[in-house]
């Protein structure tokens, strides 16, 4: 869709270069978002990244080299406004304040040495240990990040690390006291729904096979795991049917998980009768 719009914005040869790099751009982007690869689609990316850097840097030789750019109107005032804010801060606490430089646009320039542009060369690599890119997303760490820095915003700045990890534990007990709230009041609807007629007084196995069953059909309706429970998997080789955790803890009894899943192909008997 950007090839015809940049189309002739410039004289050749930039006009030629710049649509050479957008397509290589989106025939990159293709490749590197497939959900499904093969020895054939790894090794072009290869290729197609090798040749992405090569017109990167031609395009920072030649096309970028030819033109003078400046920072946009906004951009200018927005760094004045930023320059103010630090002078009148500087001054507040009696410091100083840097003289401001000469007013005017500053030039900008095409900046190759960023951490995006370095880790081009990382997705190749980066499949074929993990796994395709829509299986994994750098969100659950921005979020801690953020999670972190509330953290730190609630302590007093001394001994931070110490306040957090407090914070941190006093949380968790928390949550875990509303969710052994919330359990104690799902149990009893669970029982209501399996059993809406009272029962006549029986031997003590009854009840507790009845507070089993209760348990279990809870464990069904509430089948996740906690984050701040959960444990990361190791690396396990594609060759290896299982990925298993190394914790004891939360368990599936497999009996029941059948007995709960009956009628489903995914647990179809497969078991050949001689």
């Amino acid at each position: 869709c950007t090839l015809p719009v940049f189309e002739e914005l410039l004289d050749d040869p930039h006009n030629e270069i710049i649509l050479d790099l957008l397509f290589t751009l989106a025939y990159w982007h293709a490749l590197a978002k497939l959900r499904l690869h093969t020895d054939f689609t790894i090794s072009k990316l290869q290729e197609v990244t090798t040749f992405l850097g090569r017109q990167l840097h031609h395009f920072t030789c030649v096309t970028c080299a030819a033109f003078t750019t400046k920072e946009l109107p906004q951009e200018e005032a927005a760094r004045g406004r930023r320059n103010t804010k630090k002078a009148a801060a500087a001054s507040a606490a009696g410091k100083t304040a840097q003289k401001p430089k000469a007013g005017g646009s500053k030039i900008k320039i095409f900046n190759m040495e960023t951490y995006k542009d370095h880790s081009l060369d990382d997705y190749v690599h980066t499949i074929l240990f993990f796994g395709t890119v829509d299986l994994y997303s750098t969100q659950p760490g921005e979020l801690e990040h953020c999670r972190v820095k509330r953290y730190y915003a609630r302590t007093n700045k001394n001994d931070a690390v110490g306040q957090m990890t407090q914070l941190k534990r006093r949380e968790a007990a928390l949550f875990k006291i509303s969710r052994a709230k919330l359990e104690a009041k799902r149990i009893p609807l669970i029982t209501t729904v399996e059993n809406p007629l009272p029962a006549e007084p029986g031997p003590s196995t009854t009840t507790s096979k009845h507070k089993r069953k209760s348990r279990a059909t809870l464990k069904k309706t509430l089948p996740i795991l906690d984050f701040a429970e959960s444990e990361s998997l190791p690396y396990t080789p594609p060759d290896v049917h299982f990925h298993i955790s190394q914790s004891l803890n939360y368990y599936c009894n497999i009996p029941t998980w059948l007995r709960e899943n009956t009628g489903d192909p995914a647990v179809k008997v497969r078991i050949s009768m001689h």
